[in-house]
């Protein structure tokens, strides 16, 4: 899909013309193709959501880790957005809010709490190795 949608852009709209244009001359096709990858991207991803749920029903006794490592993560998220602000400064432009501000710092507070304790984990992990 993404093929036909890049050959469509690239062979036969004019690079003269902007994307409203090029759209408009080849009969709305761009915005068709790009609105069908939408839409086949989103039943994949809730065919996977639907296989993944499916899966932790049928063998539930064996994902109880995952489900475990499902719940820790969004522990992490949790205290990880908890703790972030939401101040904007001028410098980050009108499209950014409050709302948008405090997600952005809650994924990189998130990003350095994974990685503080995956290092944990390993350095840890290397030391039981050497004890053993």
């Amino acid at each position: 899909m993404g093929t036909i949608l890049c050959g469509i852009i690239v062979f036969r709209a004019d690079s003269d013309y902007t994307f409203e244009q090029s759209n408009e001359a080849l009969g709305g096709t761009i915005t068709a193709a790009i609105v069908l990858s939408i839409v086949v991207l989103l039943l994949i991803a809730l065919m996977m959501v639907g296989f993944g749920i499916g899966h932790l029903v049928e063998n539930f006794k064996r994902s109880k880790g995952t489900l475990l490592g499902l719940l820790g993560f969004f522990v992490v998220l949790f205290i990880s957005w908890a703790a972030s602000g939401d101040e904007v400064l001028r410098a980050y432009g009108q499209d950014i809010t409050p709302s948008v501000s405090q997600w952005i710092e809650a994924g990189l507070i998130m990003t350095l709490v994974i990685s503080a304790l995956l290092l944990i984990l390993i350095f840890v992990g290397e030391i039981r190795r050497l004890l053993s």
